[in-house]
C-alpha cells in the first residue's frame, strides 16, 4: 500500500486531481483568480482546470503535473498554516529538486513563516512533513478489548495524558496486556514520532478523553520548500537563511558576536567556510562580506537597506550587524560592494569626493545652481525614500559629464551684477570659479561677487545660475533615476524660477534628463505641458492623484508654476496626460450620487484599451468606493481607478468604474477589490441584474451602415454582440461580410482567430 501510494507521487506523467475544501476554493477564486493565475505561471507547462471544488491538473511534460499539483498544495497548506504532507519525501542536492527545476529545499531549525517569503516575487513556500505510516487495523485480544471498553477509548483517539500536574495532548495508538495504554503526544509543529507503537506508555488513572480542543498547529520548522522564478525562489531562500539566524540569536541558540566562525545562515546555505564565491560566478548567487562597524546600527544600518534597493541586489544583514549576505547576479553583487566600500567615505551632507568605476553607468549627474542648493537638499531625504535611490553630492567646481560648456566670461567684457536684489552695469576685470572680480560702472570701485550674481548683456538668468553650480548624483534603477532627477529639476525652480522649464532651455533639459547620452540610447524625453488644460488648484492639492498617476501610468511628472514637467518614453506621456484628464473629468458637475456618478468622463474605447479594465457594478457595490477606499486599493495595486457615465456600454442600475494603468495582474487585482463590500459593514443585498438577451449580429448589421475601421467595431462591440461572452482584454469581435462568419482580431499586433476558445475570458 505505501509503495503504491508513493510511486503515485512520483509518476512523472499522471494527471492529478486535487479536492478542494470551501474555503480552499474560496481562496483560488480570489481577488480576479490571483492565487490560480501565479499557479499557472509557475506551472506553466501544465494545464489548470478549477471547476465543481476541484483542481485538475495534466500535461504532456514528464513531471509538469507533478510540479503543479506540489505548488497547488503548497500554496493551500502555506495560506492555512499547514504543511505538506509527502509519502516520499523530497531529495535535494545542494539544495536542487531532482526533476524540479523550479524548486529548492532548505532545512529550515526554526522561525521562517513561508507565507511572508511570497513578497519575493512569483513563488510558494511551505514546509514538508512525512504522512503518517499506514498500519494494520490493530487486532485486541480479549483483555485488551476489555481494558478498551473499561476506560470507553479506542484507537486513534484524541486523548489527554498527565505528566506530573499537568495534562497534554495525545492520541491512542493501542493498549497493553498489562493494562496501560499506548499514546503519541500531539504536535505542534506536525512532525511525528521517532519510534512506532506509542512512545509513551500511561495507567488508566493518568489517561481521559480530551476535554479541551488541540491547540492551533505552528509550522516554522523543518524541511522548507521553496517554488517560483529562479530569482525569486533564491531570494526567498536568502532570506529565510538569515530569519532563522536571527531567531537562533534571540532564542540563544547561536551567538550575535562578530567571531570568525561560520554562521548559521551560512552553513544552511551550503556556502564555504570563507564565505567567497567566484567572480566569474554571473549568475545569481549568494556570498557572505564583513561590514565596517560605522554600518552597524542608526544611520549606517538605514544606508544599508537603501543600498539593496538601489543596486536591486539581496542583503540580508545578520544579527550583530558585521556581517551580512548578499545575494543577485555579478552586476548586482558588484555594485552593492562598490556601494558598501563607499558609504563610510561619503559625508555627513551626501557630500562624495569621486565616483566609482563600477557605479558609472548606475547614475546620472544633475547641475544645481548654488541658488537652489537649500531647495533641492531640502527634498533628498524624501525623494530617496519614494523613489529608491542614493543622492549624494560631488566637491564644488566639479563639472558633469557630457554637457555644453558656457562661454567663459572674459576679461573688460560688460556685464550686470547684482547688488542688494537689483542688477547694475560693470565690466569683468578677472573670473576664477565660483567668483568674478568686477569694476562697477558707476563709481569704478572693484568689487568680488559670485558666478550667480553676474549676467551679461542679452543673457539669460540661467546662464549665470548654471556658471556657479554644484553636481548631483542619483543613483538606481533607470526608472527611479529619471524621477529623482526630475523631482530635483522641479525643486530647483522654486528658486531659479524656469531653469529647465522654459522654450530655451529645453534642449539642455533633455541633455541634463539624459545625463549628456544620446536620445538613441534611451527611449526617455522630457516635455513641459501647460497646466491650462488642467484644474491647477485641484492638481497640486494633497489629493495625491498626481502621484498616483504616476505610478500607474508609469511616468515621472512634478508641477512647476504654470506648467506640468513629464518624463518618460511617448507612450508614458501621452498616457500619463490622459489619466489626468479622467480624473478630473470624473470629479466634473458630481451629482448627489457623488464619485461613482462618473461626472463629465464618458470612455467610449475602454473595452478596446489593453491599459484599462471596465469593471461594471451594481449600485450596491459601488456605494461604498469611497474616496477612502479608492485610495486603498489604488495604492496596494499601483492602478487609478475613475467612474466615468459608461460610454454607451451600461445597465439601467449600475455603475462603470475604469482600472487604468499597472499590470494585467494589478488591474484583476483593483477589479476583485472593488467588488468587495468593505469588512465590518453590514452585508447588503444583491442587486440582481437580469442577462440581456443575446442578439443575433447580422440582424443588428443590417439595422446600420456596415463598420469601415478597426475603431467603428470596437465602438459598436456592445451594441452587434449585447449578451455575448466576454472576450480577453485586448480582442475584438469582427464580422466577416463575404463569409457571415464572425472572427477575432487582437488589437496589439492585429492577429485573427475563428476559434473562439482561444480568446474567451476566464
Amino acid at each position: 500500500m505505501r509503495e503504491e501510494e508513493a510511486k503515485m507521487e512520483l509518476d512523472p506523467e499522471r494527471p492529478r486531481v486535487l479536492t478542494l475544501k470551501k474555503e480552499e476554493e474560496a481562496l483560488l477564486r480570489a481577488n480576479g483568480q490571483a492565487q490560480l493565475l501565479l499557479l499557472r505561471r509557475l506551472a506553466s507547462d501544465a494545464e489548470l482546470l478549477l471547476e465543481d471544488s476541484e483542481l485538475r491538473l495534466s500535461s504532456e511534460v514528464p513531471h509538469a503535473a507533478r510540479c503543479a499539483e506540489l505548488a497547488a498544495r503548497a500554496l493551500l497548506a502555506s495560506s492555512s498554516g499547514d504543511a505538506v504532507y509527502l509519502r516520499e519525501m523530497l531529495q535535494a542536492t545542494a539544495g536542487a529538486v531532482q526533476d524540479m527545476p523550479q524548486a529548492c529545499l532548505l532545512d529550515v531549525p526554526g522561525g521562517v513563516d513561508p507565507k511572508e517569503l511570497r513578497r519575493f516575487g512569483d513563488l510558494v513556500a511551505a514546509y514538508l512533513r512525512p504522512k503518517e505510516p499506514i498500519r494494520a487495523k490493530t487486532k485486541l485480544t480479549p483483555a485488551q478489548a476489555a481494558l478498551c471498553k473499561q476506560l470507553g477509548l479506542h484507537v486513534g483517539q484524541a486523548v489527554e495524558v498527565r505528566y506530573g500536574e499537568q495534562w497534554f495532548h495525545a492520541t491512542v495508538v493501542g493498549f497493553t496486556e498489562l493494562g496501560t495504554v499506548q499514546a503519541d503526544y500531539f504536535r505542534t509543529d506536525g512532525s511525528l514520532p521517532e519510534c512506532a507503537g506509542g512512545e509513551i506508555e500511561v495507567g488508566a488513572i493518568d489517561i481521559r478523553a480530551a476535554q479541551t480542543p488541540r491547540p492551533s498547529r505552528v509550522i516554522d520548522s523543518g524541511k522548507l520548500l521553496i517554488m517560483g522564478e529562479r530569482r525569486a525562489r533564491l531570494s526567498a531562500r536568502l532570506h529565510a537563511a538569515a530569519q532563522a539566524e536571527r531567531r537562533a540569536v534571540a532564542t540563544g541558540v547561536a551567538s550575535s558576536l562578530h567571531t570568525k566562525e561560520q554562521s548559521l545562515a551560512e552553513s544552511m546555505l551550503g556556502l564555504p567556510k570563507d564565505g567567497a564565491i567566484l567572480d566569474e560566478e554571473m549568475d545569481f548567487s549568494v556570498s557572505c562580506l564583513e561590514l565596517p562597524p560605522e554600518t552597524a546600527t542608526g544611520h549606517g544600518l538605514h544606508r544599508l537597506n537603501q543600498v539593496a534597493r538601489v543596486t536591486d541586489a539581496m542583503l540580508e544583514v545578520l544579527p550583530g550587524g558585521r556581517r551580512a549576505l548578499l545575494g543577485g547576479d555579478f552586476e548586482e553583487r558588484r555594485r552593492a560592494r562598490s556601494l558598501l566600500e563607499l558609504l563610510p567615505r561619503v559625508g555627513p551632507y551626501g557630500d562624495l569626493a569621486s565616483l566609482p568605476t563600477e557605479l558609472q553607468d548606475w547614475a546620472v549627474h544633475l547641475r544645481v545652481p548654488n541658488s537652489a542648493l537649500r531647495a533641492v537638499r531640502a527634498m533628498q531625504r524624501q525623494a530617496e525614500e519614494e523613489t529608491g535611490t542614493l543622492i549624494f553630492w560631488l566637491p564644488p567646481g566639479s563639472s558633469a559629464p557630457r554637457r555644453r560648456e558656457l562661454e567663459p566670461l572674459e576679461n573688460g567684457a560688460a556685464v550686470e551684477a547684482q547688488y542688494r536684489g537689483s542688477w547694475y552695469k560693470a565690466k569683468v576685470i578677472s573670473s576664477s570659479g565660483d567668483s568674478v572680480q568686477i569694476s562697477w560702472d558707476y563709481d569704478g570701485s572693484l568689487d568680488e561677487v559670485a558666478s550667480d550674481q553676474i549676467r551679461q548683456d542679452g543673457a539669460s538668468s540661467r546662464t549665470a545660475w548654471l556658471r556657479s553650480c554644484r553636481v548631483m548624483l542619483a543613483l538606481g534603477p533607470e526608472r527611479c533615476r529619471l524621477s529623482c532627477t526630475l523631482r530635483a529639476m522641479a525643486a530647483a525652480e522654486t528658486a531659479c524660477p524656469e531653469l529647465w522649464s522654459s522654450e530655451e532651455a529645453q534642449e539642455d533639459a533633455q541633455t541634463e534628463l539624459l545625463d549628456g547620452q544620446g536620445e538613441e540610447d534611451f527611449p526617455y524625453s522630457l516635455e513641459v505641458a501647460a497646466l491650462e488644460q488642467f484644474d491647477a488648484p485641484w492638481l497640486g492639492a494633497e489629493s495625491g492623484v498626481l502621484r498616483t498617476v504616476e505610478v500607474a501610468a508609469p511616468c515621472a511628472m512634478q508641477l512647476v508654476p504654470g506648467k506640468l514637467l513629464l518624463a518618460g518614453t511617448q507612450l508614458d506621456r501621452e498616457r500619463a496626460k490622459e489619466y489626468l484628464q479622467w480624473a478630473q473629468e470624473s470629479r466634473k458637475d458630481v451629482t448627489n450620487f457623488g464619485l461613482r456618478a462618473g461626472g463629465r468622463l464618458s470612455v467610449m474605447d475602454a473595452d478596446m484599451r489593453e491599459d484599462v479594465l471596465p469593471v461594471l457594478l451594481p449600485e450596491a457595490q459601488a456605494v461604498w468606493l469611497t474616496l477612502d477606499r479608492i485610495g486603498e486599493i489604488q495604492k496596494e495595486t499601483r492602478t487609478l481607478l475613475v467612474f466615468d457615465t459608461g460610454g454607451g456600454s451600461l445597465l439601467a442600475g449600475g455603475r462603470r468604474l475604469l482600472v487604468c494603468g499597472g499590470t494585467e495582474l494589478s488591474r484583476s487585482e483593483a477589479a476583485a477589490l472593488a467588488r468587495e463590500v468593505p469588512s465590518g459593514l453590514a452585508q447588503v443585498a444583491e442587486v440582481q441584474q437580469t442577462a440581456p438577451r443575446r442578439t443575433d449580429p447580422m440582424e443588428v448589421l443590417n439595422t446600420m451602415a456596415w463598420p469601415q475601421c478597426i475603431n467603428d467595431w470596437g465602438r459598436l462591440q456592445k451594441v452587434i454582440w449585447a449578451g455575448h461572452p466576454k472576450l480577453k482584454p485586448g480582442w475584438i469581435r469582427v464580422m466577416s461580410k463575404s463569409q457571415k462568419q464572425e472572427y477575432y482580431l487582437r488589437l496589439s499586433d492585429k492577429e485573427t482567430t475563428f476559434d473562439i476558445s482561444n480568446v474567451l475570458a476566464t
